[in-house]
C-alpha cells in the first residue's frame, strides 16, 4: 500500500522524504524546518549537528588504531546498518566491517551470512533491533561466534533505535553514544 499515492490522489498535499546517509538526514531536517515556516531554527540545528559531527571526526582521525565494527539492524537474518549508521560508526572512530553494502537502500540487500561476520572478526559489535530489546546473550551464543573479539572482550552493546536509526537530530546522541563505545574499546 503507497500510503503516500493514495493521500495525494485524496487531493492532500505530500510531503514524502527517504534520507539515505547523513548528509540526507541534515538535508530533510532544513527542507522540513523550510516547510514549516521554521528555516532559521532548522539551518541553526543542522549547523549545531555538523559542528558536532566535525569535532567528533576530528578527535577520532588522530586515533592509530580504528576498530572493526559491526553494527547489526535486525537478527533474523542479520541486517548490516543503513548508511547513515555505517558513516556514523566510522565518524565515531570505527570501521564498519559491511561498509561496502552502505549504498544498498533496502534493508534485504544489506542481509549477511553469520560466517562472514565472523571471518571479518568485529572486536566491537553494536545492535539496535528496530524497536525490539536487542537479546546480546542470544548474539554471543551463535554457534563459532565465541571466536569473535567483540563476544571474547564483551564488547556487544546495545544502542536505542531511537537514537540511531531515527534520521534527525537524536541521531547525534547516538554519535555520541557510539564514539564513547569505540573509545573505551580502544583503552581495553
Amino acid at each position: 500500500l503507497d500510503i503516500s499515492a493514495e493521500l495525494i490522489r485524496g487531493g492532500l498535499p505530500v510531503f514524502c522524504s527517504n534520507p539515505r546517509s547523513v548528509d540526507d538526514v541534515l538535508a530533510t531536517i532544513v527542507m522540513v524546518g523550510g516547510l514549516l515556516g521554521l528555516d532559521k531554527s532548522a539551518r541553526d540545528i543542522v549547523q549545531d549537528m555538523r559542528d558536532e559531527i566535525r569535532q567528533v571526526r576530528e578527535f577520532s582521525s588522530v586515533w592509530p588504531d580504528r576498530p572493526r565494527v559491526y553494527f547489526e539492524e535486525w537478527h533474523e537474518p542479520l541486517i548490516a546498518g543503513i548508511r547513515w549508521v555505517s558513516e556514523i560508526v566510522e565518524i565515531a572512530g570505527g570501521r564498519d566491517i559491511f561498509s561496502e553494502l552502505r549504498d544498498k537502500p533496502s534493508a534485504k540487500d544489506r542481509v549477511v551470512d553469520p560466517a562472514e561476520v565472523i571471518r571479518r572478526d568485529p572486536q566491537i559489535v553494536l545492535a539496535s533491533w528496530c524497536g525490539k530489546p536487542v537479546d546480546i546473550a542470544s548474539i554471543e551464543a551463535r554457534p563459532g561466534w565465541e571466536r569473535v573479539s567483540a563476544v571474547t572482550s564483551g564488547r556487544i552493546h546495545e544502542v536505542d533505535g531511537a537514537d540511531i536509526l531515527s534520521p534527525g537530530p537524536s541521531l547525534l546522541v547516538g554519535l555520541r553514544q557510539i564514539h564513547e563505545i569505540i573509545q573505551q574499546g580502544l583503552g581495553a
